[in-house]
Parts: C-alpha cells; structure tokens; sequence
C-alpha cells in the first residue's frame, strides 16, 4: 500500500494472484477451440480505468491493413488462440512460442501439429535487465523451465503446451 500513490499499477499488480482454477480448466481443455482471454476479476474494488490497464491481449499474428478487415481477423486470431497475456505494468515484450517442424517451418500458438512433425519447441522471451524466467508446461505440468530470455525443448512429447514468463518484481 505504501506505493500506491506513486505507482498504483505496480501496487495493484503485487495484491494479483494466480487464478489456479482458470487455470486448471484452461489445461484440461482438448478440444482446440477452446480459447480464454485474459483480465482482472476485482468486480469494482479498484478504479475502473486502473483495474482495465493491469493486462492486455498482445494478438500474436499480422494484421491486415484494411481497416474493415482488421475485426474479422482479430476475432479469428483470438479464436484461434493466436494471442498471450501481458501483464501492462511490463510495457509490450517482445515474445514468440513456437514448434520447430522438421521442414524448417514454424507452427505457431492455436496450431495443431503431427508429432513426428515437431523437431522441438522454441520460446524466445523478453531481453531485460534481470532474467525473466521461462516455463514450459504440458497438460498443466511444469516440463522445464530456464533462467533467460531463450529455451529450446527437443522432442517432445504428446500434449497441450503453454508458457509462463515469471519476472521478478
């Protein structure tokens, strides 16, 4: 509380928890339409406009320059699940996830892939000052995390992957 009249955001964003039921739901989800977005729940308890500012969609594909096309591809990369979380207090980091196929191309958030297909599975994180922590995890589990801004995960097995990046306030 002491900081909050210098920076409400960095206050608000140390009384924010994990929500491990979303989470947990997220995990157990197969089915590949199955997307989520990401917010606050605080139904009021904090000012609106702050409270609106703590997270944003960072939409993790081109769009097109037509403005009139620019809503039918948002929505498509959101259904898609071409699209991760950033906590606003961080500013806009650079992130990228993908799996490396065998033909060199890349299979991006939202893809489906053969797993003969996949070489291995890349997170390129955020440069910063201090090191960001990478987690990788299948079907909710924790597979490997690294200390940097880089992680390579050869191999691996079947399932449903995400990242977390874990920056040290």
């Amino acid at each position: 509380l002491a900081v909050w009249r210098s920076h409400p955001q960095l206050a608000l964003a140390q009384l924010y928890d994990r929500d491990e039921q979303a989470l947990r739901l997220w995990d157990a989800a197969g089915d590949p339409r199955f997307i989520g977005l990401c917010a606050t729940d605080a139904h009021g308890r904090f000012d609106l406009g702050t409270n609106l500012s703590m997270w944003e969609i960072a939409i993790d594909t081109p769009l097109p320059e037509p403005l009139e096309q620019r809503s039918a591809a948002l929505l498509d990369a959101i259904t898609l699940g071409r699209f991760y979380c950033v906590a606003a207090l961080f500013g806009r980091p650079r992130f990228e996830f993908y799996a490396r196929q065998n033909d060199g191309s890349r299979a991006h958030a939202g893809d489906t892939v053969a797993l003969a297909a996949v070489q291995e599975l890349v997170i390129e994180g955020p440069k910063a000052a201090d090191p960001v922590t990478l987690v990788l995890l299948r079907n909710g589990e924790p597979v490997v995390r690294s200390r940097g801004d880089e992680l390579r995960y050869a191999s691996p097995s079947p399932g449903s992957y995400r990242v977390e990046v874990h920056v040290q306030l």
